[in-house]
């Protein structure tokens, strides 16, 4: 007979429960209620043939809330697609940091490379330096070497010519005083005599004046003295003839002496004076003749002083041709 099993406790109610245990919750639906259906066959019957009748027992299912049980496995499938995932790009992130690390050591090694070939490049740049700076310092020296002797050797070659200029210049002015000296007028008396001296009349002086000189010049003025007596009585001591008027203006030129004949009318011929001359004394004949080179206009003076005898004999105490200042 068919038994009520829904006034029994839960425990009489798990003995027709349809879960083996090995039924996954998730498998059922939701919720359902109502009765099922088991048929069960008894092996007795049929193995004896009895015809009987298969019993059917009413099996109440209870309602299931399976929401918190449906949570869960979503949430740990949840949790399970992301460990998978946290896996993966942890697995990725591992692949890039190896790559990132390979290519970290990889240009740790082209920058070691690079500075290694950047070092010996410059050592390299500074040896090469180093022997130009050498070289340009060698060369220098040598180029200052070579400007000291080019200045030493021009220096040299200065001096020399500077030196041979101040001797050309030096023999040139050499030359030029000796052309002027070689030219310049120089007066001279040639001869001088006492013309015919008779008792009571003047002494009679005849002297000859030369130019040795090539430029010729012209007298300015002229001043003479005369004197008788044994000593010289020195030029400021003569008596001074003021009759010289008749020298000035004359032009004397090389190879044309002039003459002169002098009227000492201070002196008259006495017998006293004429024993002085003849013994022991002589004639005093001096002057002063001032003139003028022609050439350069410059003004000279010829001073003279000479000894007269009556024989004619003669000779110069003073004989000076200089310019005046």
């Amino acid at each position: 007979m068919p038994t009520d099993h829904h006034k029994g406790d839960k425990s009489d109610a798990s003995k027709y429960s349809i879960f083996d245990g090995q039924t996954n919750i998730s498998d059922l639906k939701p919720s359902y209620t109502g009765e099922k259906k088991k048929r069960r066959n008894s092996g007795a019957n049929n193995e004896t043939g009895t015809d009987k009748p298969n019993i059917v027992e009413i099996v109440s299912i209870p309602k299931i809330d399976n929401s918190e049980l449906i949570e869960a496995n979503r949430i740990a499938k949840k949790a399970n697609n992301i460990s998978v995932w946290s896996a993966i790009v942890s697995g990725l992130l591992f692949i890039i940091t190896v790559v990132l690390a390979l290519v970290a050591i990889s240009q740790y090694h082209s920058a070691q490379s690079a500075a290694t070939i950047a070092q010996k490049t410059f050592e390299e740049t500074r040896g090469y330096d180093s022997i130009n700076l050498s070289n340009a310092q060698i060369q220098s020296k040598k180029n200052d070497s070579a400007e000291k002797e080019k200045f030493k050797r021009d220096t040299a070659t200065s001096n020399l010519q500077r030196k041979s200029l101040n001797t050309q210049i030096a023999s040139i002015k050499e030359t030029q005083k000796y052309f002027a000296i070689s030219n310049e007028p120089y007066l001279q008396i040639k001869e001088a005599t006492i013309s015919n001296p008779t008792i009571g009349s003047h002494y009679m002086i005849k002297f000859t004046i030369e130019n040795l000189g090539n430029y010729p010049v012209k007298i300015i003025n002229m001043t003479k003295y005369s004197a008788i007596r044994p000593d010289n009585p020195g030029i400021k001591n003569i008596k001074m003839i003021n009759d010289a008027d008749n020298f000035v203006g004359r032009y004397i030129i090389k190879d044309n002496p002039q003459q002169f004949i002098h009227d000492d009318y201070k002196h008259t011929v006495t017998i006293e004076n004429t024993k002085i001359i003849q013994g022991r004394g002589y004639y005093w004949n001096g002057g002063v003749i001032t003139y003028e080179n022609l050439i350069n206009h410059k003004t000279k003076m010829y001073t003279f002083l000479m000894r007269i005898k009556f024989d004619g004999w003669n000779s110069f105490i003073y004989n000076d041709n200089r310019y005046v200042k």
